[in-house]
């Protein structure tokens, strides 16, 4: 019996343990930190990123030379060796094994600027690649940040459902109390267990919307997603003035990483115009070779030794004709250059217009929230003055009831208020581009 009484507290402790564990205490700082840490696409961006890179690198090697080996082996069938008629003078033996080796080394001398072209090409396209990945990490710290404060939210409605449950039983009890002295009926006390009823059926709803809540926080932090989480950030802070228009949407433009991404593309596109012009000018190069052969045909008579020999050439190529070939690839370019300037307006247009829903939005719940924080106060009051007049015998049930109702109301207004505040400022940080990681 006492075995299994021990066992019994070992599992409640090893249970009470695992729940501890899986517990996290959080500030929405935090939890961006760990998010960044972990979230896969951050990992595909930056992988992403050295690939282009590389592709800068590689393209700067086409400024050097290039050098090659290459070597084969041929063997020949039999023929008779070249003689002079009436002479038994072998002017060309027959060899039959043939080696050949050869180093060649090459020097672009003018391309028509295509390969400078390429490189700052290639450089626009991996800076472009950057701003598209601190345009993701500024979205993901928006998720994140958003899910943190819903959770907030909702915890502090269940406290708040809670208190006012705990408040209600202790209405319960004054009805319970007059009615015993005769001072009330039993209606005002049913009233009262039915409003206290509808709130513990809300409190499931709200904890089943934590833990949805908690499992998308979870899922953007990159954690388990049975982890519980403790919010220890409060939304009391504000600022003390309004944001203005003109000024957000002047910075959005200056600071959204997508506009930097397009103008980088932009870039790119001229670049890429360069490189098709390029073919209408010669292409010159330098060559050299160093070949060491059995037989070497340079030398008479053919032996068969290894010799060497070298050979230097200045090589000029010009495509004189290619039936308009080039201009329709410079016509491409320049179409690309278009899309991608046209692109970035729409990127603006919709810049703008998300910059103005967030400052309007951000404007509004600075309001509200000063709102709310005044009919807060006024619920208290009023919950105060009808609590006492209820005591008293000035007040009935049912205007306890209501004032209690109200105060329920008003504090999760502020709740709503205060949470919308924050959502509408992530929002903005959003919008502009602000860099707050």
């Amino acid at each position: 019996m006492q075995f299994k009484i021990m066992l019994l507290l070992v599992s409640i402790f090893s249970i009470n343990n695992i729940y501890s564990q899986s517990s996290m205490s959080l500030s929405a700082s935090e939890a961006v930190k760990i998010g960044l840490e972990n979230n896969k696409n951050i990992l595909i961006n930056e992988s992403k990123v050295r690939a282009l890179e590389a592709k800068v690198n590689e393209v700067n090697t086409q400024l050097y030379p290039s050098l090659s080996v290459s070597g084969s082996y041929t063997r020949l069938s039999k023929v008779e060796p070249f003689k002079i008629p009436g002479m038994d003078l072998v002017i060309s033996p027959a060899i039959l094994n043939n080696f050949n080796s050869k180093i060649s080394l090459q020097q672009p001398i003018f391309t028509g600027f295509r390969i400078n072209s390429s490189i700052q090409m290639n450089e626009a396209l991996a800076n472009a690649g950057k701003y598209d990945s601190e345009a993701y990490r500024i979205q993901l710290i928006s998720n994140i940040k958003t899910m943190y404060w819903n959770y907030f939210k909702l915890e502090k409605t269940k406290k708040s459902l809670q208190d006012n449950i705990n408040q209600l039983q202790a209405h319960i009890n004054d009805v319970e109390n007059y009615i015993k002295a005769g001072l009330s009926i039993e209606n005002d006390l049913l009233k009262v267990k039915v409003q206290k009823a509808n709130l513990e059926l809300s409190i499931v709803d709200v904890e089943n919307n934590i833990d949805l809540a908690g499992i998308s926080l979870a899922t953007l932090m990159g954690i388990d997603v049975n982890t519980k989480f403790i919010i220890t950030d409060n939304p009391e802070n504000i600022n003390e003035e309004l944001i203005k228009m003109q000024i957000s949407r002047d910075t959005a433009v200056a600071w959204r990483p997508e506009i930097k991404a397009m103008d980088e593309r932009i870039n790119a596109s001229k670049y890429a115009i360069e490189m098709t012009k390029s073919t209408y000018y010669p292409q010159i190069f330098l060559i050299g070779n160093y070949n060491f052969n059995n037989p070497n045909q340079r030398y008479m008579p053919m032996e068969e030794k290894f010799k060497g020999s070298w050979d230097v050439t200045l090589s000029l190529s010009y495509n004189l004709f290619d039936w308009g070939a080039r201009n329709y690839q410079t016509e491409q370019a320049e179409e690309s250059l278009k899309q991608a300037e046209l692109s970035k307006n729409l990127i603006i247009d919709g810049l703008n217009q998300e910059v103005s829903q967030s400052v309007m939005n951000y404007n509004k719940s600075f309001d509200r929230l000063n709102a709310t924080k005044v009919l807060l106060e006024q619920a208290r009051e009023n919950l105060r003055v009808t609590q006492e007049k209820y005591r008293a015998g000035a007040a009935i049930s049912s205007e306890l009831l209501d004032a209690e109702t109200s105060l329920l109301s008003a504090e999760i207004s502020l709740i709503t208020a205060q949470t919308d505040y924050q959502l509408s400022l992530i929002n903005y940080n959003k919008a502009i581009g602000f860099k707050n990681y």
